[in-house]
């Protein structure tokens, strides 16, 4: 087997301390003068042994070349090798024929001529040669060439349900990178049926073989309890031992656990550093990770409290791909509560988190649109944001929702849709939509006017520390409108609604004879 080329196909592949043990071995080997010699005499075995028709000497030459071993490495010379021994019958050559076209070394970049030769590196048992053939299957490939120059006519397509196979295969080979793609695939549904149970023990193959992808796909499946019995302590273990192995995922995942103590002891400092190595790791770093070193230091609960740091988490965390570090510049930019505001620069980051998926930039997007904070006014499109946040359940997105949805701003007026809006949000812990909802019963609007119904509601509204909540508790407590008349209760009410900022009800505490008409909130 070429080992130089199937540790190259291995991704994160990590150096231990034998390999370079190994390695110093065969440089000292090779400047032995007897060694080179044997090599020499080698060389020319197989020069003569492939001339002559062996099909197995000119592989095992093509070998030489393609390693620069005895002569001046030939990726050319190696690939012709290997075609001319795979042409001829010998198909264990058809592997590194078809790896060096997928992988465009010494010939241009072919997919189609790459996956034909490791179809029969594949169907020769060849393991390594089925996961590579996998790689490309799974998500298909588009061939560009080393020059930029697309050639959408030699794209390869996804086949997932053959990637699967092939996937299958390698590891039935003892391939344990095939076990991992395998057992993802599973995990995923993807080209074969979704089945977690089955997934489970081919991670903890690739696992105990040391592969620290598989460790960390088998970490998560134990801190939930997918397709496994849940064990939080073991998943700690295993993504400790996948984020040593640059997995910055698991580090993410490590610092989650340290963060909120889930199968470990609770330590947010130790959170907070291994969400920064996930964050700081080199290629494929983790984003997320990102986003929640920012948030760490933005709130200066755990570690002194850094803007400037809080800034560049999430910057990074936006320009890796995660919507809620995005999400969190655009506010940022919007409250200026860590940072200059700018409007301009919150709308873009607001849009390229809501574009991710991010309920919150949505929502954010809605509020610059409806008090045309760097834009103009513009309700139809703050509605539509409010719309996307609310589908994505943002409680506060559901509840402007519905203050649209009841006055007809940007959208059309239903009282029906707002009164179903607000009962979300308030079941949700909106005390401001509970106090919309109370409205809306009090004065019958959508709903038969039920003052009780009113009561119940406003009262739900001050428990969530909404100011007007208590307010209006505290007149109809007052008034004996819709319940009982308690002059005692209403002052407490009042007293809490004055504490949250009512005016009104800091109004009524300094004379509570003025026998003041509940006022509707505007």
């Amino acid at each position: 087997m070429n080992y130089k080329r199937y540790f190259a196909s291995l991704a994160h592949a990590t150096v231990t301390r034998a390999s370079v043990t190994s390695a110093s071995l065969a440089l000292a080997l090779l400047a032995a003068p007897g060694f080179a010699q044997q090599q020499s005499d080698r060389f020319t075995q197989l020069d003569t042994g492939c001339s002559g028709g062996d099909m197995e000497s000119c592989f095992k030459l093509g070998h030489m070349y393609y390693e620069g071993d005895t002569v001046s490495p030939d990726n050319a010379k190696a690939l012709a090798l290997y075609t001319q021994a795979c042409d001829a019958g010998y198909q264990r050559s058809c592997a590194d024929a078809g790896y060096m076209f997928a992988r465009a070394e010494g010939t241009d970049l072919n997919y189609i001529q790459g996956v034909a030769y490791l179809t029969v590196g594949c169907d020769e048992n060849v393991g390594w040669a089925c996961n590579e053939l996998g790689n490309i299957l799974r998500y298909g490939r588009e061939n560009t060439q080393s020059d930029g120059t697309k050639l959408p006519q030699k794209n390869f397509a996804a086949d997932a349900p053959r990637a699967a196979e092939v996937f299958g295969k390698a590891c039935s080979t003892g391939h344990l990178f095939g076990c991992n793609s395998f057992a993802e695939m599973l995990q995923d549904g993807h080209g074969i049926a979704k089945d977690d149970t089955r997934a489970a023990p081919h991670f903890e193959t690739a696992c105990t073989g040391r592969i620290a992808s598989a460790c960390s796909n088998l970490a998560y499946m134990l801190a939930s309890g997918r397709g496994v019995e849940k064990d939080q302590p073991r998943a700690a273990l295993l993504h400790a031992y996948a984020c040593d192995r640059q997995q910055w995922r698991s580090c993410r995942s490590l610092g989650n656990m340290y963060e909120y103590g889930y199968g470990t002891l609770m330590d947010k400092q130790l959170g907070l550093a291994k969400y920064r190595t996930a964050c700081e790791g080199g290629y494929g770093y983790d984003a997320t990770g990102c986003t929640y070193a920012g948030i760490f230091y933005e709130n200066g609960d755990v570690v002194a409290r850094d803007a400037s740091l809080a800034m560049e988490y999430y910057q990074r965390g936006c320009d890796g791909g995660h919507g809620h570090g995005c999400s969190q510049l655009g506010a940022s930019y919007a409250k200026g509560d860590i940072t200059e505001i700018d409007y301009e620069k919150a709308l873009h980051y607001s849009k390229l988190g809501c574009d991710m998926g991010e309920d919150a930039a949505c929502y954010n997007l809605g509020l610059q649109y409806e008090h045309a904070n760097g834009v103009e006014h513009d309700a139809v499109t703050a509605a539509a944001y409010y719309q996307q946040a609310c589908d994505m359940n943002h409680t506060f997105a559901c509840t402007n929702l519905g203050n649209a949805r009841q006055h007809g701003r940007g959208i059309a007026q239903d009282l029906k849709l707002a009164l179903a809006l607000y009962s979300q949000s308030c079941e949700a812990g909106d005390g401001l939509a509970c106090n919309s909802l109370a409205w809306l019963h009090r004065e019958g609007n959508g709903t038969p006017r039920d003052r009780s119904a009113a009561v119940r509601y406003f009262e739900k509204s001050c428990e969530l520390n909404h100011a007007s909540g208590c307010n209006a508790m505290g007149f109809h407590l007052r008034d004996g409108d819709g319940v009982a008349k308690d002059k005692d209760q209403a002052i407490a009410y009042f007293e809490r609604g004055c504490e949250m900022g009512s005016a009104q009800s800091c109004e009524e505490l300094k004379d509570s004879g003025l026998g003041l008409k509940l006022r509707k909130r505007r």
